[in-house]
């Protein structure tokens, strides 16, 4: 986050890099976060999404500053025939809508 601000988020997905270079415009003026030098560098970077997983307990923050944690991985045919199955049944009566 631009802020530096952190957000435990327990769903993700693994990204490849598929291209990354320096970024030919600034980045936007950012007065809540400092580097060392003062000034950050733009990167212009493509990623290509992989499988999508659930974070299976708490996230650990490395002392090299990395973060660590299990992991299960969804199975993506799994996950569209429940949201079909939900989908064909409507709504139950403890769901709202709007």
């Amino acid at each position: 986050l631009s802020t530096g601000q952190t957000v435990p988020l327990k769903t993700g997905v693994e990204v490849e890099i598929i291209q990354m270079e320096k970024a030919t415009d600034s980045p936007p003026d950012n007065t809540s976060s400092s580097t060392a030098g003062g000034e950050e560098e733009g990167w212009d970077i493509s990623l290509r999404a992989g499988r999508r997983f659930l974070i299976d307990g708490e996230v650990d923050k490395t002392e090299d500053g990395w973060t660590e944690a299990r992991v299960k991985f969804l199975d993506s045919s799994e996950e569209e025939e429940t949201e079909i199955s939900s989908a064909m049944k409507g709504p139950s009566s403890t769901e709202s809508i709007g």
